[in-house]
């Protein structure tokens, strides 16, 4: 269906953004950020192409091009962080979502949504290291201790539940963005 609309329009930025956003779900990163790319050439402020640009360069690993593109996107630093570490959270490497959720605390104390975050990420880690640690209670948890332990960490009674929270919130990118 692309390459038919395509083919009438072939440089409709928001028929690039689709389909890029389309390779996106389907994990073919590399040509989805080759037509999101396409779709900002002729407009290059097209927010949710730029956000799900970010999102595709960070599951790529260019992470300083996933900040610079939530930014262009419209999120303010904080909420830039929020956005990254939802991405490596969704990625699993939990480590480095805790460090950006933690950038986005140092930046403002208040942030809700990384409070919320940390939460949603402590939870899920608990969810996948439970198994781990009742079979070996001496073994150390591989998630960092918390930075910001003021945080209420309530417990998720699932982890699909955890993650059904993180596709919740990934659907409201970008975070203060206007559109």
């Amino acid at each position: 269906m692309y390459r038919n609309a395509l083919a009438q329009a072939p440089n409709n930025p928001e028929i690039l953004a689709d389909q890029g956003y389309s390779f996106y779900l389907q994990s073919r990163y590399a040509e989805a950020e080759e037509s999101l790319k396409r779709a900002l050439e002729p407009d290059s402020e097209l927010p949710r192409a730029r956000n799900n640009l970010a999102m595709v360069l960070a599951r790529r690993e260019k992470f300083d091009d996933s900040f610079a593109e939530f930014r262009r996107a419209g999120s303010d630093i904080t909420d830039a962080h929020v956005n990254l570490a939802y991405v490596m959270m969704w990625k699993g490497d939990l480590q480095e979502a805790q460090e950006e959720f933690d950038l986005a605390l140092d930046i403002d104390e208040t942030c809700v949504e990384a409070k919320q975050g940390l939460e949603r990420m402590r939870s899920l880690a608990r969810r996948i290291d439970g198994p781990r640690q009742a079979s070996n209670p001496r073994q150390a948890s591989n998630t960092a201790p918390p930075k910001h332990p003021a945080v209420n960490e309530p417990v998720s009674p699932t982890v699909e539940e955890s993650i059904a929270n993180v596709v919740h919130y990934t659907s409201q990118w970008p975070r203060r963005a206007a559109y």
